[in-house]
């Protein structure tokens, strides 16, 4: 899991969209996969640069498999204290 806390964050409440940026990219394009998280990548080396996740709270609630997805990859506990 990485440490959310030294990540860039962002909630957006009105879209219920989150984004935790790695580390800053002004060139990052967007994979997303069928889970409703976008994977943001420097579009020169191909790097995750962090992460974009669509009905982020509606997806804590449901706590289904995207839920555990999240999980591994950050510190959701961190991210619903937070926002």
């Amino acid at each position: 899991m990485l440490s959310t806390e030294k990540m860039l964050t962002d909630y957006d409440d009105k879209h219920d969209v989150m984004t935790c940026m790695i580390r800053p990219s002004d060139n990052s394009y967007g994979d997303e996969d069928e889970d409703n998280i976008v994977i943001l990548k420097d579009i020169d080396t191909d790097e995750v640069t962090g992460y974009t996740i669509l009905d982020f709270k509606k997806i804590c609630r449901e706590k289904g498999r995207t839920f555990d997805l999240l999980r591994n990859l950050l510190d959701v506990d961190y991210l619903l204290k937070t926002y």
